[in-house]
């Protein structure tokens, strides 16, 4: 070994002890001439490799596979079993208390925006879409952010916000009694007399949303929906993980 490389070594070897003594002490130091410490940051980056959500990872637009019809609508109906526990929570409260719809609102909307703009930001889709083992993307393959998680939700927690503020009101002309009451059927009916004007055409224009939806996705080869073309996103199948540097590739060895 040249003397040249021996001072190199033993200046990296003090610069790594300050850098202990400022971090609190020498508890799991390794000495910088040993394997261990010369192999740490390969280890650390297939660690950090392997924790990385999907959602961190760009894709190439020229291997993007558009999910279609069914992954998406088996990702929905996933979606609605994840939540019925919420929705049965929901249900059970509207009918026995008369203002349950104006104390869910505000946890109602803060839940939506964690489910549909928080946890497609931060993985790439909701934990439906994650199972069926599609992703959001943007146009270019790149990871989704906050903006356009925001704006592919917007249109159906608008709808829905103007929902539920349509039912309030409803409630708000009925006394307690007269709400406990009715039976399921005709509480329902009841209130459909008692919502505002705008009630129904909103109904309509929710209607309306769902099927354009549906013929949109079904007409474009991208099998983009018109949130999708709202946000500037398609859906994609999740390409297989790749083996981090460092980890022995299992299809490989055996």
């Amino acid at each position: 070994m040249s003397y040249g490389k021996k001072i190199t070594e033993i200046t990296d070897a003090g610069r790594h002890i300050r850098r202990k003594f400022s971090r609190g002490g020498w508890r799991g130091w390794h000495s910088p001439f040993t394997p261990a410490f010369r192999h740490r940051s390969s280890r650390h980056t297939a660690a950090d490799h392997l924790s990385m959500p999907d959602n961190l990872t760009t894709m190439n637009t020229d291997t993007l596979h558009y999910a279609g019809f069914g992954p998406r609508l088996a990702a929905n109906l996933l979606d609605f079993v994840i939540m019925i526990p919420l929705i049965a929570v929901s249900l059970w409260g509207s009918s026995h208390f008369r203002l349950f719809e104006l104390y869910y609102f505000l946890p109602g909307i803060l839940y939506g925006l964690f489910y549909s703009v928080y946890l497609v930001h931060r993985y790439g889709g909701t934990p439906g879409k994650l199972i069926v083992g599609i992703r959001i993307r943007k146009l270019d393959g790149e990871p989704v952010g906050y903006r356009e998680a925001l704006l592919r939700y917007f249109p159906e927690a608008l709808l829905g916000l103007f929902m539920s503020i349509g039912f309030i009101l409803s409630v708000n002309h009925m006394s307690d009694a007269e709400y406990v009451s009715l039976s399921f059927m005709h509480r329902a009916r009841r209130l459909n007399e008692l919502a505002p004007s705008w009630q129904k055409p909103l109904q309509w224009i929710q209607t309306a949303w769902v099927w354009s939806e549906l013929l949109v996705l079904l007409t474009n080869h991208k099998r983009r929906a018109v949130h999708d073309f709202i946000a500037g996103t398609v859906v994609v199948h999740a390409p297989p993980k790749a083996t981090p540097p460092g980890v022995p590739n299992p299809a490989v060895s055996s």
